[in-house]
């Protein structure tokens, strides 16, 4: 299943960061499931797969960028993703 949230923060010099759910929920991922042409940084907007082999930590085993933005463009960003993603569906 796709999750959408947003970075929180990733930290370059040590490979790993943490991205928040449009509920809330944090998720931890390091720089092996960045897309290797993409440079993550605090309010981008990602869509994401979640890592079921982990569990003890909520972990991301893959990103999709999907904009780099500030936040509130983002959510708009990330609405009119979703309804064209409804609309190929019907």
């Amino acid at each position: 299943m796709k999750n959408f949230g947003h970075v929180m923060w990733f930290r370059q010099r040590d490979g790993f960061g943490v991205v928040v759910d449009c509920h809330g929920t944090e998720f931890y991922f390091d720089k092996s499931v960045i897309p290797c042409n993409k440079k993550m940084c605090s309010g981008v907007l990602i869509e994401f797969d979640v890592n079921p082999a982990i569990l003890d930590v909520r972990c991301i085993s893959k990103i999709t960028v999907l904009r780099s933005s500030s936040k509130i463009s983002a959510i708009k960003e990330l609405i009119e993703y979703k309804q064209k993603q409804l609309v190929f569906s019907i």
